[in-house]
C-alpha cells in the first residue's frame, strides 16, 4: 500500500510521552509522593470498586504487561494497548520536516519477557532497510539527512496510537499512564 495523501500540520506536535511521566514524577516527588520501582506487581487489591491496603493510588504504566495485570483485577480494568517492536530512526534536525508515523504498517510479535524492563533489542538495519527505501522514495530530502541513532525496543501501543493518561473506569485511584 503506497501512501495517497499526507497533511502537514505546522502547529500539531506529539508529546514524547517518557518525558511527560518523568515530568509528572518529578512534580509528585516535590509533593511528596513515594515511587516503587523495580518491582513486581502481581495482584491489585480492591474492594466495592476501589484500590485498597497500602496503596491509595496506583499508576500502572503503559507497558506490555499492564493488560495482563488488568485483567486479573476485580472488577477487571480495560487497559487497551498491544506490546510491539518498536523503530526509531533519529536523524539530525531537518528544517521544515514534519515526524514521519505510520501505524498503518503493524509488526507483529510474541510478547515481549516480564524480565525485559525497558532493555533495548539489537538493531538490525536489515529489517530496517525496506521501510527506510521506501520512505526515502515518498520523502527523497530523508537522503541527504545525518542518521543519528537507530533505536529498536519493545513498546505498547494504544489502537489510536495515543496516550493513556486517565482514571480506570473499573477502579477508583487506579491510573492508566
Amino acid at each position: 500500500m503506497y501512501l495517497k495523501s499526507s497533511l502537514w500540520l505546522p502547529n500539531d506536535f506529539m508529546v514524547d510521552p517518557v518525558l511527560l511521566a518523568l515530568k509528572f514524577t518529578q512534580l509528585a516527588i516535590t509533593k511528596g509522593v513515594k515511587f516503587i520501582e523495580d518491582c513486581c506487581l502481581e495482584e491489585i487489591l480492591t474492594e466495592k470498586q476501589r484500590i485498597i491496603n497500602v496503596m491509595y493510588l496506583l499508576i500502572v504504566q503503559k507497558w506490555s504487561w499492564a493488560r495482563e495485570l488488568g485483567f486479573q483485577t476485580s472488577p477487571s480494568v480495560r487497559i487497551p494497548t498491544q506490546a510491539c517492536e518498536y523503530i526509531c530512526l533519529k536523524t539530525k534536525p531537518m528544517a521544515n520536516f514534519p515526524t514521519i508515523h505510520n501505524p498503518e504498517e503493524p509488526i507483529f510479535s510474541n510478547g515481549v519477557p516480564d524480565a525485559f524492563h525497558f532493555s533495548l533489542l539489537p538493531d538490525n538495519w536489515d529489517d530496517f532497510y525496506w521501510i527506510l527505501s521506501n520512505t526515502m522514495k515518498r520523502f527523497p530530502i530523508l537522503a541527504e539527512s545525518e542518521c543519528k541513532t537507530l533505536i529498536t525496543g519493545a513498546d505498547s501501543f494504544t489502537p489510536d496510537g495515543r496516550l493513556i493518561m486517565n482514571e480506570s473506569a473499573e477502579v477508583s485511584y487506579l491510573f492508566n499512564e
